[in-house]
This record gives C-alpha cells, sequence and structure tokens, in this order.
C-alpha cells in the first residue's frame, strides 16, 4: 500500500521504519527540515534498538523516503495516512490536539481521493466529532490505530504486537486497516474509534496505577520495617494479578504515562465525572523523587558541596528519552540541595545537557564518576547491575548505593559491604 506518515517523533519514525518493513511504500514527512535532512543522512533523531538498520534496508529497496514538504508527500496520492505527532498536555492536565489538527489542515488542500486519515497519536475520545465540524471534506474518514510500545523495545513490539486496535466508522475503513497490517500475526480488536481512543487511555493508566500502588506498598513497607521486594514477590504471584509492572522505585517517567493519566481524568472531568481513582495516580508519582532525597539526605546529611556519582538520566533502560524522568527530577532537588553531580548515561546525556547545562559534570564512562560520597542508581540499564562492586566501594567515601529502581542484586552489593538503599527495601543484613 502506499501509505504517508506525519510526524518523525518517536512514534511515526518507528511506524514508517515497520511498515516499509511488512512491504508497504512510506512517506514519512515532518516540519523540522534538520530533523529530516539528518535522517536522510544517516542519523537517526532517537535510539532505538533496530531502528537505524529498519530505515537502512528500507531506503536500500526504496520503501520509505523522508520529507519535510508536504505537496511532495501527497503527490501520490497515499491510501492512508497517519498521524503521529506530539499531543502534549496543556498546564490543567488537558491534551493538546493543535498539532493534530495542523496536519489534517495541511493535508486538505492536496487530497485527491477518499483517504483514511488514521490517528495514532494519543487522543481524548471525542475528538472525531471536533475534527469533523472544523475540517468538512467529502474525502476524509477518519479512524483510530493506537500505538501500545514500549521505548527502547518498540520496533518488537511493533512486529508482534501483543494485539492491533483498530477504531473505525465503516467497513471500508475497517478493510483498509485491515489490509496494512495483513502480515502481522496478533489479535485484532474493531471497535468504535471513541472505544479504541479510550482503550489507549484506560491501558496506560492501568499500568501507571499499578506502579503507583506498589510505590504505596513500598513507603508502608519503609514505615513498617518491611521489605517491598518480598510483597512483589507474593503479589505477583497471584494468578489473577500477575508480576509486570509491579516493581516499586522512585517513580516513572516518560512521554505516555503522567500525560496520558492526566488528560484521562480531564476528559472524565470535562463531561461531568469527577474520577476518584486517576488523579492520585499522578500525586503520588509525583512525591516519589522527593521521598528518595529524603532518604538519601536521612544517610549522608546535610549534601552541600557532596559529590554524588549519578548512573542514568532517562527515565528507562534502552532509550535516551529524559521526558519526565525520575532521575531528571532528582538530580534537580539534588543540586537545589547543593550537591555536586557527576553524571553518565550511556545515551540520555545530550538531552540532559539541553536540561543541565554546566550545572552537573558529565562523563564518559560510569566510572569516571568516581570517586564519590555514594553512588545513585537512576536507570536500571543492565551494565550497572555490577558483578564485583568491589572497585567501587573503594573509591566511596561512604558505603551507600541508592537504587532508584530496585533493580540491583542486593547480594552483590552486600559481598562488596556496601549498603543498598531502595523504595520500601529492608536494610537488615547490609
Amino acid at each position: 500500500m502506499n501509505i504517508a506518515v506525519f510526524g518523525v517523533g518517536y512514534v511515526g519514525i518507528v511506524q514508517g521504519a515497520c511498515l516499509a518493513k511488512l512491504g508497504h511504500r512510506v512517506t514519512c514527512v515532518d516540519i523540522d527540515q534538520d530533523k529530516i535532512q539528518k535522517i536522510n543522512n544517516g542519523q537517526m533523531p532517537i535510539f532505538e534498538p533496530g531502528l537505524k538498520e529498519y530505515i537502512q534496508e528500507a531506503q536500500k529497496k526504496n520503501n520509505i523516503f523522508f520529507t519535510s514538504n508536504v505537496k511532495t508527500a501527497m503527490l501520490d496520492a497515499p491510501d492512508i495516512i497517519f498521524i503521529c505527532v506530539q499531543t502534549p498536555r496543556d498546564e490543567d492536565g488537558n491534551c493538546n490536539t493543535s498539532y493534530v489538527e495542523s496536519v489534517i489542515e495541511s493535508i486538505v488542500p492536496h487530497l485527491e481521493k477518499k483517504t483514511l486519515l488514521t490517528i495514532k497519536s494519543t487522543v481524548p475520545p471525542g475528538i472525531r466529532n471536533i475534527l469533523e465540524q472544523k475540517f468538512d471534506s467529502p474525502l476524509i474518514e477518519y479512524a483510530s490505530n493506537p500505538e501500545f510500545l514500549r521505548q527502547g523495545k518498540a520496533i518488537g513490539d511493533f512486529m508482534n504486537p501483543d494485539r492491533i486496535v483498530l477504531g473505525v466508522g465503516s467497513q471500508w475503513a475497517e478493510q483498509q486497516l485491515r489490509n496494512v497490517y495483513s502480515a502481522m500475526k496478533a489479535p485484532i480488536y474493531v471497535m468504535s474509534i471513541e472505544s479504541a481512543q479510550l482503550s489507549k487511555y484506560a491501558a496506560n493508566t492501568m499500568l501507571a496505577a499499578r506502579l503507583s500502588y506498589m510505590n504505596e506498598i513500598a513507603n508502608i513497607a519503609d514505615a513498617v520495617g518491611a521489605d517491598v521486594q518480598d510483597v512483589e514477590k507474593v503479589v505477583g504471584s497471584d494468578v489473577r494479578i500477575g508480576s509486570k509492572f509491579l516493581r516499586a522505585g522512585a517513580g516513572f517517567g516518560g512521554s505516555c504515562f503522567p500525560k496520558d493519566v492526566l488528560a484521562l481524568h480531564y476528559t472524565g472531568k470535562e463531561q461531568g465525572y469527577e474520577s476518584l481513582l486517576i488523579s492520585p495516580v499522578i500525586e503520588v508519582n509525583n512525591k516519589q523523587p522527593l521521598r528518595f532525597v529524603e532518604k538519601i539526605i536521612s544517610k549522608l546529611g546535610d549534601l552541600n558541596g557532596k559529590k554524588l556519582a549519578v548512573w542514568g538520566l532517562a527515565f528507562n533502560a534502552h532509550t535516551d528519552d529524559i521526558r519526565e524522568s525520575p532521575a531528571v527530577k532528582i538530580v534537580k532537588i539534588l543540586l537545589e540541595k547543593g550537591a555536586e553531580i557527576c553524571a553518565f548515561d550511556s545515551r540520555a546525556i545530550e538531552a540532559s545537557q539541553a536540561v543541565f547545562g554546566d550545572t552537573i559534570q558529565y562523563v564518559n564512562t560510569r566510572e569516571e564518576t568516581l570517586p564519590a560520597e555514594a553512588v545513585l542508581v537512576l536507570t536500571e540499564w543492565p551494565e550497572f547491575d555490577l558483578e564485583d562492586w568491589g572497585n567501587v566501594k573503594a573509591k566511596l567515601s561512604t558505603s551507600y548505593v541508592f537504587d532508584g529502581k530496585n533493580f540491583l542484586t542486593r547480594a552483590r552489593i552486600q559481598d562488596a559491604k556496601l549498603i543498598l538503599v531502595g523504595m520500601g527495601i529492608c536494610e537488615e543484613g547490609n
């Protein structure tokens, strides 16, 4: 099929690359000319394992093209247009759909036939009515096809999905989208556009709620002297619950969870329903970085002038994304407390420099962050879970390793006579 993808951000570039891998002819469009030029020169705008290889393969087969010119993208009259632009949250938590509207406005003058405008951007249910009123064209039919990609694992998630959700208003639209994904083996759920959009919000909010719930349990574990990791094993062994998204820590981040939870709360409120469960999910999460810093202060005392080694700034491993990263929030608080930060992240340094400038020191290896007062592990990069902590121990002024993700192997740290401090982790025996 002939497909256009508008928006070459995280979702859009993965969508384009994977559709090309499936054999479609894909044109990716973005107004950022510098970004397009870099991609055409072989530079990826994001770090995502496998992405560069997919795009290079598709370019050799002439299956994928990148342009900043809408007219050029519309010359071949695409069968389907996927809208993958950002939908940031406003100050009140509402979803800002202005980028979606701008894309449609730019497309309408170039339509030559009936075209399925499929929104992959996460937008609130009911937006179709607004769009149909603003852009009244007999050549447009809308659909929703939400993405469920995990950063760092997006290629695998796209090519081997748990499910494909098609929000459509006609059999024609359904068939068009089925044709797009005909080579993929996954359950396909067909529903209304509004149900599809709500499904995305519901899924992300459910996952965020599980994380915030376990963070609450971790906070109680700290108060009563229990160990949240033991609790997680018991709760996760219940087949009705399962073990995924139950690991406590210093908070969740990224471009989706915080934004989508707030947007879902706002959507209900806008329709006259005040949610009782959704808003606290964010409230708990917002407090976790501060709780983590309070733990550091309780062990190290006054932080003014003390050098801390920070391992990891990205919100999650296998990505360079620092949006809403707990690590960034923690570092900001530490700087306010007068701490000196020396940070390493294999992928997120460039993005972090745009936030912190020269207020923190950046190094090229984990080892260069030492000597220091203590180590703070804030992203679960696998290489941070050391086999031997002996060399680290020798270069610390204290015996503390602070784990903001609760993922380090405790026994290895104990073997080095270090003390592991996490969220809800019992320190007895360290």
